[in-house]
């Protein structure tokens, strides 16, 4: 067993949260099970762990099979779903002036909005592909959209 190489950990008091990207989800763990938990995957079977907290990582799949290929899994994902005729997926950038200072970004910060012109044409789009399609899914992706709306 391995840890994901999709896990990011946040210290908060008491506990760590641990998101995992790939399955998106969350697990709380105890302060004092972070580092029994890095020793138990590193080979110390001596080390006290919380079993029913190792079941619910490797649930979050924030624990993982040695054996498993996580680019592989994204790779086989993105196939799957790619040329799917009933799925729509939508990824609108709001902003390349993000706000956040996200630790994985890699985007220079650009100070931009989406405007109205691309809005429209966004909901032309849609109204396009949704008799077409069984589901949709939006991604948002950038900073925060309701900054770029007047105040109340």
């Amino acid at each position: 067993m391995k840890e994901s190489g999709y896990n990011t950990w946040v210290a908060d008091g008491p506990r760590w949260w641990v998101h995992n990207g790939i399955s998106g989800r969350i697990v709380a763990v105890p302060a004092g099970q972070r580092e029994p938990i890095r020793l138990f995957l590193a080979g110390h079977d001596d080390v006290p762990v919380d079993v029913d907290l190792l079941h619910d990582l490797v649930a979050a799949q924030v624990l993982i099979p040695d054996a498993a290929d996580e680019l592989d899994l994204l790779r086989l994902r993105y196939a799957a779903t790619r040329r799917n005729p009933d799925r729509f997926h939508l990824t609108v950038v709001t902003s390349l002036g993000c706000n956040f200072d996200c630790p994985y970004c890699f985007e220079a910060k650009h100070p931009s909005l989406l405007d109205g012109t691309v809005q429209e044409r966004l909901l032309r789009l849609v109204d396009r592909k949704l008799p077409d399609v069984r589901e949709l899914a939006v991604l948002w992706y950038g900073g925060e959209p309701w900054s770029a709306c007047p105040p109340c």
